[in-house]
This record gives structure tokens, C-alpha cells and sequence, in this order.
């Protein structure tokens, strides 16, 4: 806390508030860093990011987050971007296509199993044959890569 007495004297008062100043500058550079790293260890756009876990809520991670190694913060901001985004690429992709699991399935050829196993991210859609990929995409009309979960 900052005493009475010191934010009365002028010259304490400046030093406080350039003191106050270099801080939030600090947590800004970091989140600004973190943020970068992050986008550049997913793959994800800027937009995709800041959409699911708002700038603010990234600012509120410096402190413990700042001193720790940055894959821990990778992590929670894994976990952060889950929590945000709860369906899998697949999913969204298949709903926009106005598709069932079981119209899915028949069209591409792909088990209906498989495909709710990829959806509840009960199988890594990440590590599916490239054959089965290539099925799923070409019925929901997109491309392999919008299939792959960015974030594990």
C-alpha cells in the first residue's frame, strides 16, 4: 500500500506513478510476448486466439506465469482455449455442413465410431491416417489441415 503522506509529496507521487507505469508496461510486454509465442507454437491466427481466450484474460496471467518456464503457460493457455472452444474442428465443420455422425459416415466411408471418438477427443484426430482425413474432408468440402486440432 502506498502511504497518504507519500502521495502528497510531489516528487514521491511522480516516482509512484512512473513506478505504477513501468510495471503495467512490463505485464503489457509480457502479455504481448506470450501471446506471440503462443500463436507461433499452435499455428493459430491472432483472431482465433484472442476470440477464445480475451487479451484481459491473457494480462491476468503474468503474475504467477512471468517467472515460470513459458510451456507451462502454454499448457494452461491449452487448457484456457479448450475450456473456450469445447468442439473439435470436425464437429463444427460437420454441423456447418448440416451433416449427422451417420450421414457422415456413410458418405465418406469413415466408421461412425471413429468419427465420435475424433469429436469427444477420445482418438486424436491429429494422429489419423491421412486416407481417413482425406475421406472427411472431401465430404465436408474443406482441407485436411482445417480438420487437425491445433491445440492437443
Amino acid at each position: 500500500m502506498v502511504c497518504k503522506k507519500m502521495l502528497r509529496d510531489k516528487t514521491a507521487r511522480r516516482e509512484y506513478f512512473s513506478l505504477e507505469r513501468n510495471r503495467r508496461r512490463k505485464e503489457e510486454f509480457w502479455t504481448g510476448w506470450a501471446l506471440a509465442y503462443y500463436q507461433w507454437e499452435t499455428s493459430l491466427s491472432f483472431a482465433e486466439i484472442v476470440r477464445y481466450i480475451p487479451i484481459k484474460d491473457i494480462l491476468a496471467l503474468y503474475s504467477p506465469y512471468h517467472e515460470m518456464d513459458i510451456r507451462q503457460l502454454v499448457d494452461k493457455m491449452n487448457t484456457l482455449y479448450r475450456a473456450a472452444k469445447p468442439e473439435t474442428n470436425l464437429k463444427f465443420l460437420r454441423q456447418k455442413a448440416g451433416l449427422s455422425q451417420r450421414m457422415l459416415a456413410e458418405l465418406s466411408g469413415v466408421p461412425m465410431r471413429t468419427i465420435q471418438q475424433y469429436e469427444q477427443r477420445q482418438k486424436n484426430i491429429n494422429k489419423a491416417q491421412a486416407e481417413c482425413l482425406v475421406l472427411l474432408a472431401k465430404v465436408l468440402c474443406c482441407t485436411v489441415d482445417d480438420l487437425i486440432e491445433k491445440v492437443e
